[in-house]
């Protein structure tokens, strides 16, 4: 851990919500507490055991932050359009219950 926070570039260390994280799994990986979790593993109790056992961030407002690039607000925005188009439609044809269904799905 030490390795990656001590090779992140000026921009990366920038990203507070990055550094935080990655300063927290330091911490957790000190006391022994950092898991790799095989999600593929087919004992299931187990997988469910280690994330619940799985220390918290203590401070999340630190570490996540909503974001959104240009090109994904992009695609956002065709799918609200799409969803648009389609309730204009159904109310068009009177099919109130393709309506409301599409609202619910926005």
């Amino acid at each position: 851990m030490r390795n990656i926070i001590a090779n992140l570039n000026p921009q990366e260390l920038m990203k507070s919500e990055l550094k935080s994280v990655l300063e927290h799994m330091e911490v957790l990986a000190g006391e022994g507490k950092l898991l790799a979790i095989d999600l593929l593993d087919k004992n299931h109790l187990k997988v469910l055991h280690q994330i619940v056992d799985t220390p918290a961030i203590l401070n999340p407002k630190n570490a996540f932050n909503l974001t959104i690039i240009e090109r994904s607000r992009i695609f956002l925005d065709g799918q609200v359009s799409k969803h648009e188009q389609a309730i204009l439609l159904a109310v068009d044809r009177s099919d109130t219950e393709l309506a409301e269904w599409k609202i619910r799905e926005l």
